[in-house]
Formats: C-alpha cells, structure tokens, sequence
C-alpha cells in the first residue's frame, strides 16, 4: 500500500480532524473505521495519507474544529511523561494537552484526548471494562464514545 493507495471501507459519513497526527497511523484507524480524516500537524508530513494542514494545532482547532463531527488530540507528552525526568526538564516542553483540552471543549463537538497516562487529560474513561489498576490513555469530552465509569 502507498500513501495515494488506501485500503476499501465503508464510510460512516463523519468528518474527524486529527491534531498533532504525525505520521497517520491513529488516522488510519479512524479511516478504517469509517471517518473522512483530516490531519493537521505542525511539522511537515510528506507521507500522510489523508488531507492534510501544516499549522498551529490548537488555532486551527478554534478556528474549525466546529466543521467537524468529532476532535482528536494526541497533544506531545515530553512535559508529563516519565521518561523526560530522566532525558531532561519536564518544564521546557510546553504545555499543550490543557490549552489542547480547552480549545477542543470550546468547539462544542465530541472531542477525544490521546496522552501518557500521566498527563492531566480530564476526565477518564475507556470503551470497555478496565479494572481500577489500569489507566485508560483517552479521555473523551460531551462525546458518549465511552461509557462513563459508572455504567460498567
């Protein structure tokens, strides 16, 4: 397969914007899934299969996240992961997942926040029942993806 050669699905008929979407892989998913993808990154993705804008993620949430039936975050880690107190200062990394959470909630659409699980996220939830020792790494947001915790 080739980045102009995607495998067949079937649509769902939703649009998902992916923020911070890197190479794709996690767009892939949603594709096969049945989303109409569109990632945005700040660094240049020449490989990514789907359209794809270079810019600031967080302003091109607040400026059209709304056009979208569901907001995925996958905002850099370096400041709360465990492995940056050992690799550096977790202070230089800047803090995105919550200025990320904000502008995704302001969007009023379903929003879902993929991060270590050290990073403040909001509220946790995963799709199936996690025992208490895990820690489920998304959070959603208005989105009725998961079940709440206390329906399990």
């Amino acid at each position: 397969m080739t980045a102009r050669t995607l495998p067949l699905r079937r649509s769902n008929g939703l649009r998902l914007l992916d923020v911070c979407c890197g190479a794709g892989g996690l767009s892939m998913g949603y594709y096969l899934a049945g989303f109409d993808v569109v990632g945005v990154d700040i660094v240049p993705q020449p490989n990514y299969p789907f359209p794809f804008v270079q810019t600031d993620g967080i302003d091109y949430v607040a400026q059209h996240g709304h056009a979208f039936d569901l907001v995925h975050g996958s905002w850099p880690c370096e400041r709360y992961a465990r492995v940056t107190k050992w690799r550096g200062n977790p202070d230089d990394p800047p803090d995105l997942v919550g200025p990320g959470r904000e502008v995704m909630q302001a969007t009023g659409r379903p929003w879902v926040i993929e991060n270590v699980p050290e990073a403040p996220t909001g509220p946790r939830t995963c799709g199936n029942p996690c025992s208490p020792s895990r820690t489920p790494l998304a959070a959603h947001g208005r989105s009725g993806l998961a079940p709440p915790a206390s329906s399990w």
